[in-house]
């Protein structure tokens, strides 16, 4: 009879059924942060080619205001993006797997520094702002895609 309730009982309180939890919800955070990434990405070539940035804008929520609806799009996004970053920051830690810890901090260190260079170019309509938020942006996807995948290898090991 108790090893039927242990059975019954062990995966719910068990320590690996728990982190193969954490990984699973890690690795859906990695997965959408990387479909907004190119969704973001997509976004910013359009806006890159055919928009064109608000002038004399002193504030962020000026920018906001007097933007092109695509722009607003674009802002909100990277919103969103940096949420993202942070909690799949917060699930990393929650698995306390060192590897994963650094490549999402990184990740949303790169989201981070796109989203202030977005803001640069906004204000100077410098093409090296532009480049820098590009290139930043693929280092946080690269980021988010080896989080993913070292999630995705925790898990089956920790699995099997």
């Amino acid at each position: 009879m108790f090893d039927s309730v242990r059975e019954l009982v062990m995966p719910v309180i068990s320590g690996a059924d728990a982190r193969t939890r954490r990984l699973k919800l890690l690795r859906g955070a990695c997965l959408v942060t990387l479909l907004a990434i190119a969704v973001q990405f997509g976004v910013g070539m359009i806006l890159n080619f055919y928009g064109s940035p608000p002038s004399n804008t002193s504030s962020w929520l000026g920018e906001v205001e007097t933007a092109p609806a695509m722009l607003t799009v674009h802002a909100l996004i990277g919103l969103l993006l940096l949420v993202g970053a942070v909690l799949a920051v917060i699930q990393a830690i929650a698995v306390r797997y060192w590897p994963l810890i650094a490549t999402a901090a990184v990740g949303f260190v790169a989201l981070l520094g796109a989203f202030v260079a977005g803001e640069a170019f906004i204000k100077s309509g410098s093409d090296s702002e532009s480049l820098t938020m590009a290139l930043l942006a693929s280092v946080a996807l690269l980021c988010f895609i080896v989080a993913h995948t070292i999630a995705h290898t925790t898990a089956r090991r920790t699995a099997g």
